[in-house]
């Protein structure tokens, strides 16, 4: 008898769950969104919004490149289409602005225009943004801050994934992941290797023969904890060296443009 009330039990528990998933609304929502789409999701350091930023130098390319190309990944929120639908990017406005035709190649230059599209059948694409070495370059930073517009196919999806910023240089400029090799925790304490500045960041390419920007510091933070500990180990102590023999010429240790002496930690 209890085995037959069991099986009762559990034959209205099948029937009122089967009767729930039919009552699921069907996703019928026409509106598309865009976002960038980030590969290995990370907060800021001070922050619970996506890192979002990422910088550009011609300073590590030949002298006689006026131009170059850089790729975002986009993707969409909502339905597939099976015809090509046009993605519209729009510069907005912060400080020192990306001038379009002068830093970058407008978005709504026809020579780039018709690149920004998301394929038929598909969720996911990559659009290019071409960077000009304009001579001001030489001269500082410029920002292009951009996001999505609403062209009638898709609209900004999430604020904190929708806006890009693309910091576009002819000089050494701080890497977008600076802060994810600048910081290690210790005991339980944050040790800080060095605030970004152009001195440091030319010593360390100077010392290693490497370029010190996204693509490296992403390779050794990912990589092994060993090497990585070694190689600030050994940059602290040629540091110390390099002021040394400085000081013994008569001449001051390293400094940044703003006086403040170039700097690693080292817990060694």
């Amino acid at each position: 008898m209890r085995k037959i009330y069991s099986l009762i039990v559990f034959a209205g528990c099948l029937s009122c769950l089967i009767g729930c998933e039919q009552d699921l609304p069907v996703y019928d929502t026409p509106e598309c969104h865009l976002n960038f789409y980030y590969s290995g999701l990370r907060t800021t350091k001070d922050t619970d919004s996506i890192h979002s930023q990422s910088s550009y130098s011609f300073i590590y390319g030949p002298d006689d490149v006026k131009s170059d190309t850089i790729w975002f990944e986009v993707e969409t929120m909502g339905f597939v289409s099976d015809e090509d639908r046009p993605i519209q990017l729009v510069q907005l406005d912060t400080v020192n602005n990306a001038v379009p035709d002068v830093h970058y190649v407008s978005f709504t230059n026809p020579s780039i225009s018709g690149k920004y599209v998301m394929p038929a059948g598909k969720a996911r694409t990559r659009i290019p943004v071409v960077v000009l070495r304009d001579a001001s370059l030489k001269q500082g930073d410029v920002n292009l801050r951009f996001t999505f517009g609403d062209n009638g196919y898709f609209s900004p999806g999430y604020p904190v994934l929708a806006v890009r910023n693309l910091i576009i240089s002819d000089l050494l400029s701080r890497p977008s992941l600076w802060d994810y090799v600048n910081t290690t925790t210790m005991n339980g304490v944050e040790r800080y290797y060095g605030k970004y500045g152009r001195r440091l960041h030319q010593f360390m390419i100077d010392e290693t023969g490497e370029k010190w920007d996204d693509e490296y510091i992403k390779k050794i933070v990912d990589g092994d904890n060993g090497y990585f500990t070694y190689l600030f180990m050994k940059l602290g102590q040629r540091l110390k060296e390099v002021n040394a023999e400085r000081q013994a010429q008569g001449l001051d240790v390293l400094r940044e443009d703003d006086g403040t002496a170039v700097f690693i930690y080292t817990y060694y």
